[in-house]
């Protein structure tokens, strides 16, 4: 029933992939995929989101060995930055 209740998480991306690698055991790369390519696809964006590609949208984070977060680009803006 709707109820107007929105739900949310404060799950970050650098978490979720740790929780996958962990969790299912799968190598970095598949992790990656589960956040970028596959939820492009889910939502209809993969045609610009999801993938460094030319023509996509420039979205990107970057994170060390560690899966700190190290940037942050949106729209080819860098908009966070932790080098």
């Amino acid at each position: 029933m709707l109820n107007g209740t929105i739900a949310g998480s404060n799950l970050t991306i650098n978490k979720a992939v740790y929780n996958i690698i962990r969790w299912l055991n799968l190598p970095v790369y598949k992790a990656i995929q589960t956040v970028t390519i596959n939820p492009a696809k889910l939502l209809g964006l993969s045609n610009s989101k999801g993938k460094i590609k030319s023509g996509y949208d420039a979205d990107i984070i970057a994170f060390s060995d560690d899966l700190k977060i190290k940037l942050s680009v949106v729209n080819g803006k860098v908009i966070y930055k932790n080098l």
